[in-house]
Order: structure tokens, then C-alpha cells, then sequence
């Protein structure tokens, strides 16, 4: 809101801040995170447990058990996913690598992947590489829910997902920062 009141052009009704259009042309999807419903955290995922014959927690691609992400059918056909295929899921902050469900549950520009995989297994040097854990969180915002908590903001983050190419790097923007901080140092 301006001092007269008015709501300012980056801003919505609400208050809230607008997502610029570059950003959401680049990452077209809205990732939702919720709880899973099999595990709670790293106490119960059970890596080497019961919990990887559910179809719904992880699927085994070539000898791996990835994190499932889900996608609406159109969606997917568009990037031409079909279902357990490997996909990167990223944006600016990093990219994880899922095996893809289409599914008709979710509406058009949503996917959904649950938040606590309780594995951060990068393909690389950590921050320079995808993770074919299913760390989700990677993606998501830093910021708290208020500035007097260290509660986790948002549970979602807009990605873009596609076919997974077999490379490995992917410098976040994070680290893309901190290299170029080291750079400038050095000389």
C-alpha cells in the first residue's frame, strides 16, 4: 500500500508481493510440499524399510528408489513426461531429480511432491549439481513466517520440470553468488 492508501502495482489485493512475470515464464509451475503421509522426517522414512514398496513414496529407476513428483496429465504430455520417466525439478535455487506421475488430481501449472525425502544425495560438488535425493526443500523460499520464529514460509515454490538430460550440473544462484564473491576477492 502507497501512503495514500492505495495499493501499490507490485502488490496484490492481499498485500502480498506480485511474482514478477520474468520469474514465472521461466518457472511456469506452481510446486506444492506438503507432509508426507508414509514418513515423518528422517525418524521414520526408513530408507531400507517396508516403505519402499509403496508405489506412492519412491519408485525404483535403474537400481535407484527416486521421490515421486506429480504433474497434471496435460502438463506432462506437453514436456513429453510420461509416468517414472526422470525429470529435473528446479529453479533458481537448485534442482532435484524425481520420477514423474501425471495425474488428473492436480490442475493445470500445479505439481506436488512431498517435503520431507529425508535424503540430500547430490550427483556432485553440493550446491553445483542436481540432487537425486528428492530434497524438495531445496526449492523453496528461505524466509520464515515471521520474523520472530524459525518457522518454514512457504511449503511451495514455482519450478519448471522437464525431462532429465543425464547432466549433472546445476549452479544455484546461491553459489553462482558465493563464486563470484570468491572471484572478485581474488583478484
Amino acid at each position: 500500500m502507497t501512503r495514500s492508501g492505495r495499493r501499490s502495482s507490485n502488490t496484490s489485493r492481499h498485500g502480498r508481493a506480485r511474482i514478477p512475470a520474468s520469474c514465472s515464464s521461466r518457472y511456469p509451475l506452481q510446486l506444492l510440499t506438503p507432509h508426507c503421509k508414509y514418513s515423518f522426517h528422517t525418524q521414520g522414512d526408513g530408507k531400507d524399510s517396508f516403505l519402499l514398496n509403496i508405489e506412492d513414496h519412491r519408485v525404483k529407476v535403474e537400481g535407484y528408489y527416486y521421490w515421486i513428483v506429480r504433474l497434471n496429465v496435460a502438463d506432462a504430455k506437453a514436456r513429453g513426461i510420461a509416468k517414472n520417466d526422470l525429470v529435473k525439478v528446479f529453479n533458481d535455487r537448485g534442482a532435484v531429480i524425481c520420477a514423474a506421475l501425471p495425474t488428473q488430481r492436480l490442475p493445470r501449472g500445479v505439481a506436488h511432491g512431498y517435503e520431507s525425502s529425508a535424503i540430500y544425495d547430490p550427483m556432485g560438488e553440493p550446491g553445483k549439481s542436481v540432487d537425486r535425493g528428492g530434497c524438495l526443500n531445496l526449492l523453496t523460499p528461505e524466509r520464515t513466517q515471521t520474523k520472530s520464529t524459525h518457522s518454514l514460509a512457504g511449503a511451495n515454490s514455482l519450478v519448471q520440470i522437464e525431462l532429465w538430460d543425464r547432466r549433472i550440473e546445476h549452479m544455484s544462484a546461491a553459489f553462482a553468488v558465493l563464486e563470484r564473491d570468491m572471484e572478485i576477492k581474488r583478484t
